[in-house]
């Protein structure tokens, strides 16, 4: 089965798959998954080809065994379905909650993901959570590590 990736460099959302690909084994591009870069300065994202992918006309889209899955968020969870080993989400629904929490806050977000207010500063357009909020935080290692104790 062949894992393709329409997406672009620069793109949160995009960067949010392949951080997923790359924790779920499939780390290198034209080897673990073939690459189809969209070039939104030129619309490619609108051209009738990529439309029948993805009828939002947005990117990032995944195509799985001929199945194509968009949205970011969903591409995450479906990955994590689908090759379910290594995990990305604690098995405790506590901490599967707060996982969800987390993800939700981050897609607050406009700017790069080493922007969004779960882990420094955010753009004016997210609401930043209080400071006892953000304090309250676990961070993904603290999921990662929870996860792992609990059997998830």
């Amino acid at each position: 089965m062949t894992i393709e990736l329409y997406h672009t460099a620069g793109s949160t959302c995009s960067q949010k798959v392949r951080l997923t690909l790359a924790e779920k084994g499939f780390p290198e591009r034209s080897k673990d998954w073939v690459e189809h870069e969209v070039n939104l300065g030129k619309n490619e994202q609108l051209e009738p080809e990529y439309m029948k992918l993805n009828p939002n006309g947005v990117i990032p889209t995944l195509v799985d065994g001929g199945q194509a899955i968009y949205e970011s968020s969903a591409i995450m969870e479906y990955l994590d379905d689908v090759y379910p080993e290594p995990s990305l989400m604690p098995k405790d629904p506590v901490l599967r909650a707060r996982a969800r929490a987390w993800i939700a806050i981050s897609m607050r977000c406009r700017r790069r993901l080493s922007a969004c207010p779960a882990l420094r500063t955010c753009s004016r357009r997210c609401a930043m959570p209080s400071r006892a909020t953000r304090n309250s935080m676990p961070t993904l290692t603290g999921f990662r590590s929870a996860s792992s104790s609990t059997g998830g």
